[in-house]
């Protein structure tokens, strides 16, 4: 997940690339970059896990199901690969 982020983001940075995102790819990413965020701070302010629970199930769920119906993975090299 870290590699396809960053991958994305770097595309964006630096526009001497050649390669931009697409809009597919922008749209699973950039939920799963906040959602991966979010868990960081609550990660950070050691928040409980029953709270952490309750706040996260439904945002997680959505990242995830943008993946399932989409039919796309991630692979262990960062890389959007139809999912088999």
């Amino acid at each position: 997940m870290a590699k396809a982020i960053a991958t994305a983001y770097n595309d964006l940075k630096h526009a001497d690339r050649g390669r931009r995102p697409g809009g597919l790819e922008l749209g699973l990413l950039t939920p799963l970059a906040v959602m991966v965020m979010r868990l960081q701070i609550l990660d950070l302010l050691r928040v409980p896990d029953p709270v952490r629970s309750a706040f996260t199930s439904t945002g997680l769920y959505r990242v995830t199901e943008r993946f399932t119906s989409n039919a796309v993975r991630i692979s262990s090299k960062g890389e959007l690969l139809p999912a088999s």
